[in-house]
């Protein structure tokens, strides 16, 4: 029985192999035509999708509402996010700001630039979006600091910044929340002046540059 079925196998192959050399053109032939109509098929049908939302069925719940949502709001897809970090709010955002503007003057490159720091109406209006709690602590913290915000208001130089530290020194004994945030304060210092916003300012170029997307 095995050996009538192996037998068979051979007969059906050697066959084959002689119909395939006796008509050699005809089947290149149609083996190219075939070719290319799997080729010209997988064209138009086969996807390979990289987006790693489409992993997940679009019939989803949460996925009809995240569809929805980028519909309603077009302006919110393909955006590039960039956090400034720093051990210095002020070099912060001084970063932050020659950042925007470096990249504002691209608009070849970048059709629109937000920067929540630098917007004048955030500026002036931020506080509306703070929590009711932030901002009693906020206010807590500036009637604290009251007498040596004024100093540094009337004289905002640094022999201004020489009257608060006397003024802190005449003060006497300090509460334990006076005392940490005079330590903050000062604490600080030693970073405002050793030039971290112009190191960081400097390295906007090199930013900028990272962001622009590579051709070819």
């Amino acid at each position: 029985m095995a050996d009538t079925f192996d037998q068979t196998v051979s007969r059906t192959i050697a066959g084959w192999v002689r119909f395939c050399h006796a008509r050699a053109f005809l089947v290149l032939a149609v083996a190219a035509l075939l070719s290319i109509a799997a080729a010209t098929y997988l064209s138009h049908n086969l996807r390979i999708d990289t987006d790693t939302e489409d992993m997940l069925s679009a019939e989803l719940p949460f996925r009809k509402d995240a569809i929805a949502l980028d519909q309603a709001f077009p302006d919110q897809e393909n955006n590039i996010l960039v956090v400034v970090e720093g051990r210095d709010a002020d070099a912060v955002a001084d970063c932050a700001a020659a950042l925007s503007a470096a990249l504002s003057n691209a608009p070849e490159m970048f059709s629109s630039v937000f920067a929540p720091e630098a917007d004048p109406f955030l500026k002036r209006n931020g506080l509306l979006y703070e929590s009711v709690s932030d901002l009693d602590e906020l206010s807590a913290r500036l009637a604290s600091a009251q007498p040596f915000l004024g100093t540094l208001w009337r004289a905002p130089n640094l022999a201004g910044l020489a009257g608060m530290v006397d003024l802190l020194a005449s003060e006497g004994p300090l509460d334990s929340a006076s005392a940490a945030e005079a330590a903050r304060v000062l604490g600080r210092m030693p970073i405002a002046i050793d030039g971290d916003a112009v190191c960081m300012t400097a390295s906007v170029p090199a930013i900028v540059a990272m962001l622009r997307p590579t051709s070819g």
